[in-house]
C-alpha cells in the first residue's frame, strides 16, 4: 500500500496556503497561457434571466443566484490549480518570472509559495507512510506545526488514522486522535476507524478509538455496527470490549440480522451475544485474588466437561431461523417444506436445504416418532459419502428444522425423466453408489424402507445421495424385526404387501425395482390400476425385456425373489452377494466408496452473477413460490414459555416434551479465545457460593 496515495491524494495546504497567498498567486500567474481560462464568465452567466435574479426576490432566481456563486468560486479554484499545475510543469520548481507591470512585490514571493505547496503534499505522503507503518514519532514530527492536515485523505478518502487502525497500530492510532483526527470519518466505502479496526481484529486499536470517543453504535453502509463485524469473525475480546463500551447487542442491522445471526454457528461468543445476563458480572472493586488460587479455580474449571458448557448455554448458542436466509422453495410433502437457504455473516458462503416441519400436523397425524426416527438415521450416517450430511436440527414454537446439505443436481427421478432410460454402465455407478449408502445404514442397524428415484438426490458434480428417511425403522436386527405398512406403491416389496414382517431385504428388493426403472423407464409390474400392481407384485409374472443383457436380468430375478430369504443380499456374506454380481464387474468398489470414479455425467448448472445456486434441475412450481415474512423469521423456542397443550388420541404428552431432545449441533470446535473465554463462563456459574474470579491476564473486559 505504500505509495498508493502518492499519486491521487488531495492535499490540505494547511497554514502555508491561506486564500490571501493563493489570491497573490492568482494575480501573478494571471498571464501564463493556459488551455482553459475557468476565471471567464459562462453563457450562462450572461442570460437576462441571471441578470435579473440579482433584482427580484422570487425564491427560485435567489435559488440561481447561490448556484452562481458556488459555481464561481469553484472556477476560479480551478484557474488557480491549474496556473500553479502549469508553473510546476514549465518550471520545475525554477523561479517564475512576474508580469513586467505591478509585480515586483510577487516576484520574490512566488517561487517559495511553490516550493510550499510541494513541501506541504509531500509531507501528507509521508503522513500516510508513517501511519501504514506505525512510526508515530514521525507522525508527531509532521504533525507538530499543523502545516499538515491530520484529517487528510487519499484514495477512496482514506485518511491516516483508516490505515493505522487497519494495520494494528495502537501507537500511531493514539498520536494521531491526540493530534485531532476524527475517529468518526469514514472512508468511500462508508467504514470508520472503529470499523476498520474490528474487521482486522486489531483489538488494541478498537480500544484506542474508544477511550477517544468513537461510536460503539455508528454502522456502515448495510447498517452493520462494529458488534456486528466481531461477532461474524467470532472475535470474543473485542466483542467484549465493545459491549462493555455500549454496544447494543440488540440492533439489527438493514437487513434485520442481529449480531448473534451472524456469528458462527456454534460458537461461545453466541453466549455473550445472546443473553449478557447468563454470566456474573466481574465486581470492580473486588481485588485480585492471588495467581496460585486462580490456578486452582482454573484447574478445576477444566474438569467441567464441555458439553456441559453446551447443554448450560443451550439457547443462546442454538440456532433458529434467523440464522439462514431464506432464498428459494425446493420441494412441499406432506408434513414439510423445503427451501434453500445460506447463513448470515460468517457463514454467508455457505448454502444448505432446509427442511421445516408443521409441529401440529405431525402431532395431529401421530408422526412424531418418524420425524425423530429421520434425525436419528441422518445423525448416525451423515458421515457416508453418498447419505446426504445433517448439519443441524432446531425448533421454533410451530416448526421442527432439518438444516443439510444441499445438492443442486435435482432427484434422480428427473434426470431419469430427460435421459428416458440409462445404460447399464450408467446403472451400474448409480446403482452402486445407492447400494453402499444402504449397505452403510445397514451397518447402523437402519433400514430405508422408501428408496425410489425421487428420495435420490444429485449433487453438482453428479453424484447421487440417499435423502428423507422419514420412514426408515432403527434396531433392525434380522429379516422380520418390523410391521409397519409404509413406502410407496410402485417399489414396495411382497413381505410389506403381505405384512408379514421385514428388514434389510426390504432395501434390496427395492434396488432391484430401481434398477429395472432405470433401464427401462418404467417401474417392474407398472399399472395405474393400484390393486392389480399389488396383485402383480404379489403373484404376477415378472417380464424382463430382451435387451437387457443376461447379467442385468439376473440381477434383477434375484433382487426381486419374493421370498426375502432368498433374495440376493440375505445370504450368509449379506450385501458382499450384491457388491459381487458380474453385473458390477467393471465397477471399483475401493473407488466408488472414495468418490474417485467420475460419475456418468454432471447436471446442468447455470452460474447466477450474484452467486446463488441454480434451482433449475427442481421443480418451476415450487421454485416460483414467494417465501413469506412469517416463514423468514419463526422466534425460536422459548423454554420458558407456555407449550400448547393438543390432546392426542394415544396420550401422548405435551409438544414439549414431544419434540425436546430434537435440537442438534455438532460439537464445537474452539480457538484459544473460545476456550477461554467457555472456562470463563464455567468458572463463573461453577463457583456461585464464591466472588467472582478475576480475569484472565489476556482478558481485560468482563461482560
Amino acid at each position: 500500500m505504500r505509495g498508493s496515495f502518492h499519486d491521487a491524494a488531495p492535499v490540505n495546504l494547511g497554514a502555508s496556503g491561506g486564500p490571501g497567498v493563493m489570491a497573490g498567486m492568482g494575480a501573478l500567474l494571471q498571464g501564463s497561457s493556459m488551455e482553459t481560462d475557468y476565471s471567464r464568465p459562462s453563457m450562462l452567466e450572461d442570460h437576462e434571466i441571471v441578470r435579473g435574479a440579482d433584482k427580484s426576490s422570487d425564491p427560485k432566481d435567489i435559488v440561481i443566484k447561490q448556484l452562481l456563486e458556488e459555481n464561481r468560486s469553484l472556477r476560479e479554484q480551478l484557474t488557480m490549480k491549474d496556473q500553479v499545475i502549469h508553473e510546476l510543469e514549465t518550471n520545475g520548481g525554477r523561479s517564475l518570472e512576474a508580469p513586467a507591470v505591478g509585480a515586483g512585490k510577487l516576484r520574490s514571493t512566488a517561487p517559495q509559495m511553490i516550493l510550499d505547496l510541494r513541501d506541504v503534499k509531500k509531507k501528507q505522503f509521508q503522513l500516510f507512510d508513517a501511519a501504514e507503518v506505525g512510526n508515530w514519532h514521525l507522525i508527531a514530527t509532521l504533525l507538530r506545526d499543523n502545516v499538515v492536515d491530520v484529517n487528510g485523505v487519499g484514495i477512496n478518502q482514506t485518511s491516516a488514522l483508516h490505515l493505522a487502525a487497519r494495520n494494528n497500530h495502537p501507537n500511531a492510532v493514539k498520536e494521531l486522535l491526540a493530534r485531532g483526527a476524527d475517529p468518526s470519518a469514514r472512508t468511500g466505502d462508508s467504514y470508520t476507524a472503529l470499523h476498520i479496526a474490528v474487521q482486522a481484529g486489531n483489538v488494541e486499536c478498537v480500544k484506542e478509538l474508544l477511550d477517544a470517543g468513537a461510536d460503539p453504535n455508528v454502522t456502515d453502509y448495510q447498517g452493520n455496527a462494529a458488534i456486528h463485524m466481531a461477532a461474524e469473525s467470532g472475535d470474543i475480546p473485542t466483542a467484549k470490549l465493545l459491549v462493555a463500551r455500549g454496544a447494543r447487542i440488540d440492533a439489527p442491522n438493514a437487513s434485520g440480522s442481529l449480531p448473534v445471526h451472524l456469528s458462527p454457528i456454534g460458537h461461545p461468543i453466541r453466549v455473550l451475544l445472546g443473553s449478557g445476563s447468563n454470566l456474573a458480572a466481574t465486581n470492580p472493586s473486588q481485588p485480585p485474588k492471588p495467581r496460585n488460587e486462580m490456578a486452582a479455580r482454573e484447574g478445576n474449571a477444566t474438569q467441567v466437561s464441555h458439553l456441559a458448557f453446551k447443554n448450560k448455554y443451550q439457547k443462546d448458542l442454538a440456532l433458529g431461523p434467523r440464522d439462514f436466509e431464506f432464498v428459494k422453495v425446493l420441494g412441499r410433502g406432506a408434513f414439510a417444506k423445503v427451501y434453500l437457504v445460506r447463513g448470515k455473516g460468517s457463514n454467508r458462503d455457505k448454502w444448505y436445504a432446509l427442511k421445516a416441519y408443521n409441529k401440529q400436523a405431525i402431532v395431529q397425524k401421530n408422526q412424531a416418532q418418524y420425524i425423530h426416527t429421520e434425525k436419528a438415521a441422518l445423525q448416525a450416517c451423515s458421515d457416508h459419502p453418498y447419505i446426504v450430511t445433517l448439519y443441524y436440527a432446531f425448533q421454533s414454537q410451530d416448526r421442527l428444522f432439518l438444516v443439510m446439505e444441499y445438492c443442486g443436481g435435482g432427484d434422480l427421478l428427473s434426470a431419469l425423466t430427460r435421459r428416458k432410460a440409462f445404460t447399464e454402465s450408467e446403472a451400474a455407478f448409480y446403482i452402486g453408489e445407492i447400494a453402499l449408502a444402504l449397505s452403510h445404514l445397514h451397518s447402523k442397524n437402519i433400514v430405508f424402507r422408501d428408496l425410489k428415484p425421487e428420495n435420490v438426490v444429485m449433487d453438482l458434480d453428479g453424484h447421487c445421495l440417499l435423502t428423507d428417511f422419514g420412514i426408515s425403522k432403527e434396531g433392525i436386527k434380522d429379516h422380520t424385526s418390523a410391521n409397519t405398512f409404509c413406502g410407496s406403491p410402485m417399489y414396495l416389496a411382497p413381505e410389506m404387501l403381505s405384512r408379514s414382517g421385514h428388514g434389510f431385504a426390504l432395501d434390496w428388493y427395492s434396488v432391484g425395482a430401481l434398477l429395472f426403472e432405470l433401464l427401462t423407464g418404467l417401474p417392474p409390474f407398472y399399472t395405474n390400476d393400484k390393486k392389480q400392481l399389488f396383485h402383480n407384485i404379489l403373484r404376477g409374472h415378472l417380464v424382463i425385456p430382451e435387451y437387457l443383457s443376461s447379467n442385468a436380468r439376473d440381477l434383477i430375478q434375484r433382487l426381486l425373489h419374493r421370498d426375502p430369504k432368498q433374495r440376493l443380499g440375505s445370504g450368509p456374506t449379506g450385501d458382499r452377494e450384491i457388491f459381487d454380481h458380474p453385473f458390477f464387474a467393471g465397477v471399483n468398489w475401493e473407488k466408488l466408496k472414495a468418490r474417485e470414479l467420475p460419475p456418468p455425467f454432471q447436471p446442468k448448472i447455470k452460474k447466477d452473477p450474484s452467486g446463488v445456486p441454480d434451482t433449475s434441475n427442481f421443480p418451476q412450481a415450487f421454485t416460483d413460490q414467494e417465501i413469506s415474512e412469517m416463514e423468514r423469521g419463526f422466534d425460536l423456542m422459548d423454554p420458558n414459555a407456555a407449550q400448547v397443550q393438543r390432546p392426542n388420541p394415544n396420550g401422548h404428552k405435551d409438544d414439549k416434551r414431544l419434540f425436546k431432545d430434537f435440537d442438534f449441533t455438532p460439537e464445537l470446535q474452539l480457538d484459544n479465545e473460545a476456550k477461554q473465554f467457555e472456562q470463563l463462563a464455567l468458572q463463573q456459574n461453577s463457583f456461585k457460593n464464591l466472588p467472582p474470579p478475576a480475569l484472565l491476564e489476556t482478558d481485560e473486559y468482563s461482560i
